[in-house]
């Protein structure tokens, strides 16, 4: 599933729906939170795919992304 980003940098360019951590929250709860607050989409079943974080990937500041497969009815 991809989303299209309402904001920049890369404002109008398709990506994965996401966000950041919350400070104490798992990374697992974050996934599907993030999942539902962007796509209004409950998932469940969190499954770690890839972790990604080469610096200059994000032009803001170095990122790492962790990608989950959801499972969702």
């Amino acid at each position: 599933m991809l989303i299209t980003r309402g904001n920049d940098p890369h404002k109008g360019c398709l990506a994965y729906p996401g966000g950041f951590v919350d400070y104490n929250e798992d990374p697992l709860n974050c996934c599907v939170r993030e999942l539902e607050e962007e796509c209004g989409i409950k998932g469940t079943n969190p499954v770690m795919v890839s972790v990604e974080g080469a610096p200059g990937r994000d032009p803001r500041t170095h990122i790492i992304s962790i990608f989950y497969k959801v499972d969702v009815d």
